[in-house]
């Protein structure tokens, strides 16, 4: 992990997402699956935003 990881999991335990029952969530999400919700998301976000770019996924 890099020190980005360490900050943004760092980030994450103390948001509502760090919860135990979230965490747990998040450790049986398979990495695909993560994946593609990130790439559903950027494509959905540049959509509604009218930036049309799909780069950068």
């Amino acid at each position: 992990m890099t020190s980005r990881d360490d900050e943004f999991n760092a980030l994450l335990n103390a948001s509502s997402l760090g919860t135990d029952a979230a965490r747990r969530l998040r450790e049986r999400t398979p990495q695909s699956t993560a994946k593609a919700i990130r790439t559903i998301t950027h494509l959905r976000y540049n959509l509604v935003c009218g930036h049309g770019r799909t780069t950068g996924i």
